[in-house]
């Protein structure tokens, strides 16, 4: 489930150079990115939320039901729906100047636990590594591309969400 009209996206892209990340693209967003997590087989692990969820419910239970109202998160279940399974950590997150709660969910988590791996442990750093954008990139794009450059840029909130 995607807030990006991808027919829309798939018009605008025809033209662009690389067609095999346009497909690589499109593909991701109307049927899902491979998250390349390396094993599979995990054992059934439960972690405690953070200090910062357990401190304020209210804001916990607010942010999750406006998750599962947006189809990000599936539940309440009244019994695991898996046989096996891994509950990561969720907390809470304030912003610096905004002080906007979101909910944050701890994928590094367990830290250092002697038999339990945590899911971002099992992820590729050399294939799936995020950098954000800096404005000495953009100024590098445009010299690159020339006076008639056109740039856009993106809220991307719930990128990570869907």
């Amino acid at each position: 489930m995607s807030p990006i009209n991808v027919n829309r996206l798939e018009y605008v892209l025809k033209e662009h150079p690389d067609k095999h990340f346009v497909m690589y693209l499109l593909n991701g967003i109307r049927f899902g990115f491979d998250t390349l997590v390396s094993i599979l087989d995990l054992p059934t692990f439960e972690c405690k939320n953070l200090l910062s969820a357990i401190r304020d419910p209210e804001s916990v239970d607010m942010l999750l039901k406006q998750e599962i109202d947006k189809g990000y998160v599936k539940g309440p279940f009244s019994s695991p729906p898996f046989e096996t399974y891994r509950v990561s950590p969720i907390g809470i997150a304030e912003g610096k100047y905004s002080g906007k709660k979101r909910l944050i969910l701890d994928l590094s988590s367990p830290h250092e636990h002697e038999t339990h791996e945590s899911i971002n442990s099992l992820i590729d750093k050399e294939v799936c590594s995020l950098s954000y954008v800096k404005i000495d990139d953009a100024i590098r794009a445009i010299k690159h591309f020339g006076k008639q450059t056109i740039l856009n840029k993106t809220d991307m909130t719930y990128a990570f969400n869907s």
